[in-house]
């Protein structure tokens, strides 16, 4: 089944369907007919018959159906009859029970699928026959469809509407999607401009920290040959150790070194002999006073007579100047080797303070030695790190290409800048067909600045945002969408306008194709009135064009 691009209703019959118990039959002139009567007679009900013939659905897209069977039907019959642009008369016939869908088409079986296939999707159809769908139901869905819509605009003609200038800059590059050419750009001018700062900074590094450098080195050099005059004389000094290793090491040894006597051994003899010898002298001298005539003696146990007490008295004095004589000899022995002991440790205390003085001195030697060592190691770095900036410096070209690169980075931006043009004259033209009388759409928009599209719905009638419109107004900026609609997508299908006695006159756009306009009048009955190439009016309409 092939696109349909033009179709007129003819004829419309239903039955069944919300107010429309019994069967009901309306017929339609070509151009603008009139739905006039009361409120409540089903004016609206033929605009959702209609809907429901052709997309399934009710006049603003509602898939609920049960609303739309009359509670004392059956079933819902809708049949519509209509001429294509090649006067050919087709019939349509959507029945509807027990939840299940049934359609003919010229009397051949079809799915809803086949319908989209001759009528477009429902958003296509119902943008045009309802003018209130676009914005009411699909919103800012209504850019997809306006999208899809849209002719495509190619290279050449956006090349053609640039200046001379932009043109020239652009002819050989890749721009089939403006925003990847001018997003991969900026990221180049990005590197490029990361690449120019570490060059300046090692520009600047060579020039200033060169001289640094060789300052540094000049100072070291100097520190380094006093450290070496100092090893120089304090190596003539000869005896110090090989390492400082070493001379700590021997430093600890004659530290811990303890002082041995050869004489304690018979310093803790006499020592030994005196203990006793002092308890004994203790003994005789307290029993020589003690000793009296009568006293029992110690040995024998008689009693001592002043001949007894006087020889014992002899006895114990002959004890006691033995044990003196013995005492002295003793004492003198060990004062004469405590004596000898005292000289000798403090010549061991002179020698080991003079070994511990050289040893320390030694050591502050070897620890000069080792500090001018780490400045010879410091200076050699240095000098390695000199020469490797001098050869550095010695690259002459380094700021011709600092200047080829920014050329490279302007020139860059300059296609950037072309580019940014380029992607708002491509939106320019590629919404051109959306210029309309008062309604004015926004899709997207370019930022100057970085080039980037942000993706936006605006609509907008006269200057006022739709949300801020009255309902005649919002009426005719539909009718205006619905125009718009039928001249992107090149079908001209009926269009349904509701509440028309809101709208005083239509003079904001041309309407084209069968109009269907519908007016309360209090006290008349549901008619159809045409005024157009048919002169006739349907058998059940009584009335006359409004």
């Amino acid at each position: 089944m092939e696109k349909m691009n033009d179709f007129r209703i003819l004829e419309l019959t239903v039955s069944g369907f919300k107010g429309f118990l019994e069967p009901r039959t309306f017929q339609f002139d070509y151009g603008i007919n009139f739905v006039l009567g009361d409120n409540g007679l089903g004016k609206t009900s033929i605009a959702e018959a209609v809907a429901f013939a052709f997309m399934g659905t009710g006049l603003f897209g509602e898939k609920t159906l049960d609303r739309l069977q009359n509670g004392d039907a059956k079933e819902i019959f809708v049949s519509v009859r209509f001429v294509d642009e090649n006067g050919e008369v087709h019939e349509l016939t959507k029945t509807r029970k027990n939840n299940n869908n049934g359609i003919t088409y010229d009397g051949y079986n079809v799915r809803q699928t086949d319908l989209y296939n001759l009528f477009g999707d429902k958003d296509l159809f119902l943008s045009m026959f309802n003018p209130l769908y676009f914005i009411e139901t699909l919103g800012a869905d209504g850019k997809n469809l306006l999208e899809k819509l849209l002719p495509v605009v190619s290279h050449e003609e956006v090349l053609a509407a640039l200046p001379e200038e932009a043109r020239e800059a652009l002819k050989g590059e890749n721009i089939l999607s403006p925003e990847t050419y001018i997003q991969n750009r900026r990221a180049e001018v990005k590197e490029l401009e990361e690449t120019l700062i570490y060059m300046q900074g090692q520009s600047d590094l060579l020039e200033g920290g060169a001289k640094k450098a060789r300052a540094e080195l000049a100072a070291a050099a100097a520190e380094l040959q006093k450290k070496k005059a100092l090893i120089q004389g304090d190596a003539q000094e000869g005896g110090l150790p090989e390492t400082l290793a070493d001379a700590r090491l021997r430093l600890q040894k004659v530290r811990d070194k303890a002082f041995v006597f050869d004489g304690d051994t018979e310093i803790y003899r006499l020592e030994a002999v005196l203990e006793p010898l002092y308890a004994r002298h203790k003994a005789i001298f307290k029993y020589l006073h003690e000793i009296c005539t009568g006293q029992k003696c110690a040995l024998c146990g008689h009693e001592m007579e002043d001949a007894d007490v006087m020889a014992a008295r002899e006895e114990l004095k002959r004890n006691l100047e033995e044990c003196i004589s013995e005492g002295k000899a003793a004492k003198a022995g060990l004062k004469r080797l405590m004596q000898e002991k005292e000289a000798k440790l403090r010549a061991f205390q002179e020698a080991q303070a003079a070994e511990t003085a050289r040893l320390e001195k030694s050591i502050a030697l070897l620890e000069t030695q080792c500090q001018t060592d780490t400045l010879r190691q410091e200076c050699g770095e240095l000098e390695t790190k000199i020469r490797m900036l001098s050869e550095t410096l010695e690259q002459p070209d380094i700021k011709g290409e600092m200047e080829s690169i920014q050329q490279e980075i302007d020139a860059k931006k300059l296609l950037i800048s072309h580019a940014v043009n380029y992607l708002g004259k491509k939106n320019e033209l590629l919404f051109a067909p959306l210029n309309m009388n008062r309604v004015s759409i926004s899709l997207s928009e370019v930022k100057k600045t970085t080039g980037e599209v942000k993706d936006t719905f605006k609509f907008a009638y006269n200057g006022k945002d739709y949300a801020k419109l009255s309902l005649s107004e919002k009426m005719r900026a539909g009718l205006e969408i619905a125009e718009l609609v039928k001249r992107l997508s090149g079908r001209c299908y009926p269009t349904f306008i509701d509440n028309g006695e809101s709208i005083s006159v239509v003079d904001n756009v041309r309407l084209t194709g069968q109009t269907l306009f519908s007016k309360v009048q209090k006290d008349r009955p549901l008619t159809i009135v045409f005024r157009g190439s048919r002169k006739k009016e349907n058998s059940e309409n009584v009335g006359k064009a409004a």
